[in-house]
């Protein structure tokens, strides 16, 4: 091992004897000799790669090195050798001159850039005569001292330089850990240069909190200081739970550093670190620095507090005409106070929102639940009306009328939508009367086709008013704001169970009349058909049409239509029922049932049968017949088509036959005179005359009646409207 360095040692020293031997070194030394005569060339005459380094710097440098070097390993037990030949005198190795002893007042000792390495030559035989060397190009600068002098045979050797200027005296015999000692004092020298060149650069790309700051640090300066005016311009805002109260960073003693800030991107610094993004030119971003008068942010703390502490308070929600308000609750909440300057400090300019640490319990009611219920109100259930429905019609609420009876109490430890049930039933059953009704027995009901259905009864309905609210409330949760009209009610007397259905098997008989054009006639025609469906005659009773239809008022739906009587056009109740007569009367006729009463009209109106048909008048001429099966029947009428119907529905029993006779006994009809003032002109109608209907009742093959009725008419005289 020994033997190894001794000869690694001595390939260096000829290496440096070459060198120093070269016309570059000798041309180098004769200008240093020159210039050593200038004193006031010392520093600024030497070569560009010269560095001024004081001897603090090395040592930080040889630190900064050292630590990211791996540890020395030691070194092995060396095995014993032979006794060493003696070693020739060595010649000078290299043009670098001891360092003289400074004074204590002189700062810095003067060094240039050690030569690059270069790899350890390979041993080689011993040279004969050394050959005239070529020009090499001008090698970097060695160690010199700013003193003349002249190299001698008796200069130190490289390693011996170096131990003087690093405060070391000089070594009577190489060491082993000399080469490490000269590698480890170049880069400590190169580490320093480093430093110190890079002093003013800043790598491209670099940025102070996202801006970018320039290549400059004049741009890097000013862009800093824009920064620091702009945080420090900006309001911040403190918070602590749901409270928040704004400071100025001037007031809360917080400002930037502007040198200190630049000082992170440039300037002299032997962290390796960032020695190492300025060599590459990496963009780093960086924070601003900040500075603090403490005695001022504790006073604005104490003020921030006094802002920021409060003691809970519920949330509420009121509703005002048709919208829900609230009214914001507030937490308890103490600042730690102690704590509030760490937050601030760490995260101000970067935030400007800070949350401050403090001690924060919600109230039993928070102000997110009472928006969160106002929402709802507001959104939805006071955004459009609110419909109940029943079975005897739907409930339409305006958004007004139910806020007018609602409020929002608290309860439970909760906020609660109610509604005044009394007050708002008070509103549903003056304006909607038909909402209660009474108990109806089942009864019989036709489709729109005519088919009979049967009906059950209907329960009286009576409006639960204890619970009108919650129906309100429950239409709220639906998107259609809707819900069931809550009814007690009572069941009917008599339900489809109790009705002889069995016997509407079929319909039996069935016949129509044609309308008029006058509308309202039409209406009456329409309100007698409603009163007639769903008569039951059952075995031996009568069906009378008074007693149907009446009374013949305005009250029971039927309406003046015009009446001519005598030439003289009038109005009456219930003008055209005589149709309705016509048309029940040939119902029960073709039926086979038992005519009981009826009476045609004098005149012969076309659209009805000759003989077979009869009028109406209240309380002198009436239609009746009698069910003389065994059967019970049903009635339905109703108007379609441009007719009035009259169905029979029962079980099949009788069969009828008719016959009208020839017309008879025509009498002419004549011109009357009419002086009356409302009389209306008409021509002349249809002439008088007589004719006989018979019928034939079978039961089966056998004839159970036969029965004629003759009818003579009186003519249609015409009108003549003429002066009084």
């Amino acid at each position: 091992m020994s033997r190894a360095r001794d000869a690694r040692n001595a390939q260096v020293q000829r290496y440096i004897e070459a060198r120093r031997n070269s016309p570059a070194h000798r041309g180098l030394r004769k200008r240093l000799a020159a210039r050593a005569q200038r004193p006031d060339a010392v520093e600024t005459d030497l070569p560009t790669a010269v560095v001024p380094v004081a001897p603090p710097v090395i040592a930080e440098g040889a630190a900064a090195i050292a630590s990211v070097l791996p540890p020395p390993q030691p070194e092995p037990e060396p095995e014993p050798e032979p006794e060493p030949e003696p070693e020739p005198e060595s010649e000078p190795v290299a043009e670098t001159l001891l360092l003289p002893e400074l004074e204590e007042e002189e700062p810095y000792v003067p060094l240039v850039a050690a030569p690059e390495a270069t790899p350890e030559p390979e041993p080689e035989p011993e040279p004969g005569p050394e050959p005239e060397p070529e020009p090499e190009p001008e090698p970097a600068p060695v160690a010199v001292s700013p003193y003349p002098s002249q190299a001698t045979a008796t200069d130190p050797t490289p390693t011996e330089s170096f131990a003087v200027a690093l405060g070391g005296a000089v070594p009577k015999k190489r060491r082993r850990a000399l080469p490490a000692v000269l590698t480890l004092v170049l880069l400590v020298v190169a580490y320093g240069a480093a430093a110190f060149v890079l002093r003013d650069t800043v790598p491209e790309g670099t940025s102070v909190t996202g801006v970018s700051v320039g290549t400059s640090v004049e741009s890097a300066t000013s862009t800093v200081r824009g920064l620091a005016q702009e945080a420090e311009a900006q309001e911040l805002i403190l918070a602590a739970g749901d409270n928040q109260t704004a400071v100025t960073p001037a007031s809360a003693g917080l400002g930037v550093d502007v040198d200190a800030t630049v000082s992170q991107l440039a300037g002299f610094t032997l962290d390796p670190v960032s020695l190492w993004h300025r060599v590459r030119g990496d963009a780093t971003d960086y924070d601003l620095v900040t500075k603090v008068d403490d005695d001022a942010l504790a006073k604005a703390i104490d003020a921030a507090a006094s802002d920021l502490d409060t003691t809970a308070q519920d949330a509420s929600v009121a509703i005002v005409g048709t919208t829900a308000e609230v009214t914001e609750g507030s937490q308890t909440v103490t600042v730690d106070k102690a704590a509030a300057r760490d937050d601030i400090v760490s995260q101000w300019p970067t935030q400007a929102t800070i949350e401050l640490t403090a001690e924060v319990e919600d109230p039993e009611i928070t102000t997110k639940e009472a928006k969160a219920l106002a929402a709802g109100l507001n959104g939805h259930v006071l955004s459009a009306s609110t419909t109940l429905t029943g079975p005897n019609g739907d409930i339409v609420l305006p958004a007004g009328q139910v806020a007018r009876h609602s409020e929002v109490v608290a309860e439970d430890g909760g906020l609660t939508w109610k509604v005044d049930n009394a007050a708002l039933s008070r509103f549903i059953l003056d304006t909607y009367d038909w909402v209660e009704n009474k108990p109806t027995d089942a009864t019989y009901k036709f489709t729109k086709k005519h088919d009979l259905k049967v009906t059950e009864g209907e329960p009286g309905r009576k409006l639960d008013v204890e619970k009108v609210g919650d129906a309100v409330v429950a239409a709220a949760s639906t998107s259609a704001r809707a819900a069931q009209i809550p009814y007690i009610e009572t069941p009917p007397k008599t339900t489809s169970s109790d009705l002889p259905t069995q016997d509407f098997t079929t319909k039996v008989s069935t016949f129509r009349t044609p309308l008029t054009n006058e509308p309202i006639r039409t209406r009456n025609l329409v309100r007698a058909a409603q009163l007639i469906t769903g008569t039951v005659i059952k075995p031996g009773e009568r069906f009378n049409l008074v007693k149907t239809i009446g009374p013949i008022t305005k009250a029971n739906g039927y309406y003046d239509a015009h009446v001519i009587v005598n030439g003289v056009l009038t109005t009456g109740i219930g003008g055209g029922l005589s149709q309705v007569a016509t048309t029940t009367y040939n119902a029960g006729y073709f039926a086979g049932y038992k005519d009981i009463e009826h009476r045609p009209h004098s005149v012969w109106f076309p659209r009805y049968p000759a003989g077979r048909e009869s009028t109406v008048v209240n309380g002198s001429i009436n239609v009746v017949w009698e069910n003389t099966t065994p059967y019970a029947a049903i009635m339905n009428s109703y108007v379609e088509g441009g007719y009035l119907y009259v169905d029979i529905w029962s079980t099949p029993y009788y069969t009828v036959k008719t016959k009208a006779s020839e017309k008879t006994n025509f009498t002419q009809p004549r011109v009357v005179e009419n002086s009356a003032k409302n009389c209306e002109a008409k021509p002349n109608g249809q002439p008088g005359f007589k004719i006989t209907n018979t019928r034939w009742v079978y039961l089966g093959e056998e004839l159970v009646e036969k029965r004629s009725w003759t009818w003579t008419y009186r003519p249609d005289n015409g009108i003549k409207c003429v002066k009084p």
